[in-house]
């Protein structure tokens, strides 16, 4: 995978990301309980892509 599929895909990942995050704010101001399952699994991703993201400035490459 070329480094702009990866930043396509990573995109694609965060632009999911933002979606469920836009459901879970939806069902909160519903009064409506959430799977706190989600939140982790979010803050995983995004630990994730900022330890990638790092990873890649030190090699010089732009961060995302």
């Amino acid at each position: 995978m070329t480094v702009i599929e990866e930043l396509k895909a990573e995109h694609e990942g965060l632009l999911l990301t933002i979606r469920v995050l836009e459901r879970i704010t939806s069902k909160l101001e519903g009064g409506q309980a959430i799977d706190l399952r989600h939140l982790d699994r979010i803050l995983e991703f995004l630990q994730v892509l900022v330890d990638k993201s790092e990873g890649l400035s030190m090699q010089g490459v732009q961060r995302v």
